[in-house]
């Protein structure tokens, strides 16, 4: 089982000890898995399309036309 993402990846290092690190630190030691970094967004083209996301989004804002709106 390979797994790309772990809720709360920032507090595995033991900052917080609640059930949800525990299930993480549970996963990390079974031997049938192996736990890799969520690095998806950190390819040159992803952070490129992220930028012009980003800015296509704040010039139709600035335009009255909201994008992606949650």
């Amino acid at each position: 089982m390979g797994l790309d993402v772990l809720e709360e990846e920032k507090m595995l290092a033991g900052d917080k000890n609640d059930e949800i690190i525990e299930i993480d630190k549970k996963l990390i030691q079974m031997p049938n898995v192996v736990v890799t970094a969520h690095m998806a967004y950190n390819s040159r083209e992803a952070r490129s399309r992220i930028l012009e996301t980003n800015t296509d989004n704040i010039k139709k804002f600035l335009e009255g036309n909201i994008q992606n709106a949650v």
